[in-house]
């Protein structure tokens, strides 16, 4: 009976033996748990990859953005801001034309900019900035004026341009409360251009630069800043708008009427339609609110509160009223002008080129 028990019990263990040796082994087992950490063991090192793979696609990505923002037009409508003075202005168009003979830069001046900084070309400084001496053309000329007293700024860039980015550096010298000759406490006039030049030279550029192609660059802590403000310009950007035809007389003069049609009237009488439009809004808002009163008047009888106030909006609607007269006199006068240099007074057209390092 012992014996017939402990035979059993070896039956038993060579059984489980036996299983063990048909099911085990390292790379044949097949025990759930098992299975489940290979799983997860997979899952972990597919994940890890996974990862590596994104960060090094996401710092591609960043390098490759930062690539193209050094090399690209600095976008139309991009805030631009004197760094003494803290006058803001707009870079609102960068145009040239299909042979790539002309580049125009428009600068919207605010009121609150107008109101503070020289609306003068003379009191302007243009820098160019450039990387190798062969991406300057030789005949290269450069001018900066104002349309009209109280107009845009326009900065024209006559030459053939390369496929490269350039740096346009345009600072200020004298404010609207200034003296004729007294010096802008923050800026040195006489050495400006010598110290942009030095600070350029400190700087790295495309380390400097922003994701809208504008530098700020490191002045020395003991000098005034210079009241400046910076943008990147490619003729062959995408980002800047080139006209299907040619922006120079047959003469090769700049064509300033072309210019001015092509860039300026469509966006000014816009502009100005869209002024109109707010003012006969309001005019048409304000005679019903009129109408409501002079009702109210008539049932309540005389109310002296009720008859000024009638009196003050129609005093209102009188004023939109001339608002929109001058507004489409400015129309005409865009549509019908015959724009040329005298159009911009006197325009400063000495420049300076720098080498970036």
């Amino acid at each position: 009976m012992f014996n017939k028990s402990k035979n059993n019990n070896k039956n038993k263990n060579k059984k489980i033996k036996n299983n063990t040796i048909i099911t085990g082994g390292i790379f044949k087992d097949k025990d759930i748990r098992t299975t489940r950490s290979k799983h997860n063991l997979y899952w972990l090192v597919g994940s890890l990859l996974g990862l590596t793979i994104g960060i090094i696609w996401l710092i591609s990505g960043f390098a490759e953005y930062h690539q193209y923002t050094l090399t690209n037009t600095t976008p139309s409508g991009t805030k631009l801001t004197f760094k003494s003075t803290n006058n803001e202005v707009i870079l609102s168009d960068v145009y040239t034309d299909k042979n790539k003979d002309l580049i125009v830069c428009r600068l919207g001046f605010p009121e609150s900019t107008k109101s503070s900084l020289s609306a003068l070309a003379k009191y302007y400084n243009i820098n160019l900035v450039y990387k190798e001496k062969t991406d300057v053309p030789k005949n290269i000329k450069i001018k900066f004026g104002f349309l009209g007293s109280d107009g845009d700024g326009y900065l024209f860039i006559k030459g053939k341009l390369k496929n490269v980015p350039y740096q346009v550096y345009i600072s200020n010298h004298r404010s609207i409360n200034q003296q004729e000759g007294e010096k802008m406490d923050s800026v040195d006039v006489l050495n400006d251009n010598e110290r942009l030049e030095n600070a350029l030279r400190r700087n790295n550029l495309e380390t400097e630069m922003n994701n809208k192609g504008i530098t700020d660059i490191k002045e020395k802590e003991d000098e005034p800043k210079i009241n400046s403000i910076n943008f990147n310009l490619n003729p062959y950007s995408k980002k800047t708008k080139v006209y299907d035809g040619s922006f120079l007389t047959k003469d090769g003069d700049i064509d300033y009427k072309k210019v001015i049609d092509v860039i300026a009237v469509k966006n000014i009488v816009k502009q100005l339609k869209q002024q109109i439009k707010q003012r006969e809004e309001y005019i048409k808002k304000t005679k019903i609110t009129i109408n409501e009163y002079e009702a109210r008047l008539t049932d309540i009888g005389e109310d002296d509160d009720l008859s000024r106030e009638i009196e003050s909006l129609q005093n209102s609607i009188s004023e939109k009223q001339e608002e929109i007269t001058k507004f489409n006199d400015q129309i005409y006068v865009f549509q019908n002008n015959n724009f040329s240099v005298k159009s911009f007074g006197k325009m400063q057209d000495k420049f300076f080129l720098i080498k970036s390092k």
